[in-house]
Order: C-alpha cells, then structure tokens, then sequence
C-alpha cells in the first residue's frame, strides 16, 4: 500500500497539471465567447437591412452564446474543485509534518464543565479535534463534536467498519470533501430538509411539458419566417410571449 505522504505528492502533482491545463482552457473559452459576440455583431450589421438574415444570424448568436456560457460556467465549477483538491493534499502534506495549524481547531465546542474535554485539551489549538477534523460543512463539524464529547459506545463498531471502509478509498474521499468544500450557504441542513418535506409545487403541472411544446413552435416559426411565410411582427411577439412565460 502506498505510504500517505506518496499519495499526497503524487495527488497534488495531478491536480496541478489539471488545474493548470484547465486555466488555459478556460482562458480559449473566454476569447471564444467574445469571438462569437463580435463575429455576431459583424454578421447582423453585414446582412443588415435583410431582416431574415438578421433575425436568423441574432438567433444563432445568441443561442451559441448560452451554450459557450453554460460549458464556461461548467469549466469554473471544474476550476473551483481542482483548487480545493490542490489546498486539501497541500494541508495533509503538513499535517504529515505535525503542522496542522490550518485545520479547524473546534474552539466553538471548548466547554470547561464538560467532565473531561477540557483537561485532554480535546478542542482548541493544537487539540485532538483540529488533528482529527476533516468535515467541510457544519453539521459535519458538530455532528464529530459531539461524538467525542458523548463518551457513548454505541454502534461502535458499526463506526470502525465505516473507517476501515473508507480508509481504502482516499481518492473518493478526497473528491467528496473537495465537493463538500464548495458548498456555501446560510440555512442548516435541518432547515432546508424540513422545506423539502413540506414543499408544495406552485408551478402548475402543464409547465413541465409548455417548454418542450414551446420549443418546438418556435423552430417551426423560425423555418416558416426564412421564406416569409410568417412576418417578424409574429416572430417578434412570439419572443415576447416566451419571456413572459419565463417570468
């Protein structure tokens, strides 16, 4: 089995090439999508006054624009988790070196009348918990808290086996906290589970098919006004009537 520190060498090494080649591509698609824009306005301004052509050169760029800004977006979120896999294996790197100073050390739980946290210096700087601690999100950090604080046995070795199963899947974990990681929010998991519990739909039930029915009209208007079957005044209001659905 390779030792941790190995793993954590070659781990960062990985996510650096990755997140180096990412930052390039990243950049291509930022000159892309003003490629598009510019190359867009050149085209209507060039067909300009034949509206069809316009009209249909607007379309195209506009829904080529959403598409490079969606796999732009996608590209960032990717971006994001390779940082944080990078400052994860960095951290365990000093860990390895008995420097866990950028860990949560859990001040937050220090309670003097605790019968014993307090005297094994179980929470604080240079604490058990701040070596222990791996959680990203808070209910992961009070869910260990208190845990250590609740000296109970219970389904003890139902943990152990928990351990010694993920134990074998480092780079799972990693993934799985670098995921964790970016998760960023105001509202307790309580709170937002007990929403979903009791939501209820205001959306009427005919929207989940008036989208696919709506796109369809709309590319059957689009071929209709190319040969001038159909006006622009119809397009145009068309277009209207969908972004006020929309809202």
């Amino acid at each position: 089995m390779q030792n941790p520190q190995s793993f954590y060498i070659q781990q960062l090494e990985n996510h650096e090439t990755s997140l180096s080649a990412l930052k390039k591509t990243l950049l291509w698609s930022s000159i892309t999508r003003l490629l598009v824009f510019v190359l867009g306005a050149y085209l209507a301004y060039y067909f300009y006054p034949n509206g069809q052509a316009v009209v249909i050169t607007i379309l195209v760029t506009i829904a080529l624009f959403l598409v490079l800004v969606s796999r732009h977006t996608n590209l960032q979120a990717k971006r994001d988790k390779l940082r944080q896999l990078v400052a994860l294996n960095e951290i365990e790197l000093q860990v390895l070196d008995r420097n866990f100073s950028e860990l949560p050390d859990g001040s937050e739980y220090k309670d003097d009348s605790h019968f014993y946290s307090h005297d094994i210096d179980l929470f604080g700087k240079q604490s058990f918990f701040q070596y222990l601690n791996r959680t990203a999100l808070t209910e992961g950090s009070n869910r260990l808290a208190s845990y250590l604080k609740a000296n109970d046995i219970t389904d003890i070795e139902k943990r152990q086996n928990a351990v010694k199963e993920l134990a074998e899947k480092p780079e799972w974990r990693q993934d799985f906290s670098a995921t964790a990681s970016l998760v960023k929010t105001e509202t307790s998991t309580k709170t937002v589970i007990n929403w979903l519990e009791n939501y209820t739909p205001f959306v009427p039930t005919y929207m989940r098919w008036l989208p696919i029915v709506f796109a369809v009209i709309s590319i059957g208007l689009i071929i209709l006004y190319w040969p001038d079957v159909i006006s622009g005044y119809i397009l145009g209001g068309w277009f209207i009537l969908g972004l006020f659905i929309t809202g």
